[in-house]
């Protein structure tokens, strides 16, 4: 599709560009993995066993800005509705 000479630079932007979205990806389940692990197991010691929440908080962590908060939130509401607002402080911080 390109012309001879531009072949090996389209090569390598193409190389370079696959390369820094696998990073980007890998970085973003990396965070996601590091979310869902840690807010379950704060829900765990807070007694909540609903590890459905920590695969909520790890599917939030994949929309930018509002998707953690989101997820984040609904934990905290479900906290506070099980198990009173001392353990929804500690599931919020």
């Amino acid at each position: 599709m390109f012309p001879k000479q531009a072949q090996r630079r389209v090569h390598a932007a193409g190389r370079n560009g696959w390369r820094t979205l696998g990073g980007y990806v890998r970085g973003l389940v990396t965070i996601a993995v590091i979310h869902a692990v840690t807010i379950t197991i704060v829900l765990l010691i807070c007694g909540s066993a609903r590890p459905a929440l920590g695969v909520l908080i790890f599917l939030g962590s994949f929309i930018p800005l509002l998707g953690l908060t989101i997820s984040g939130a609904i934990c905290v509401a479900i906290t506070l509705l099980e198990h009173g607002p001392a353990a929804a402080v500690v599931v919020g911080s």
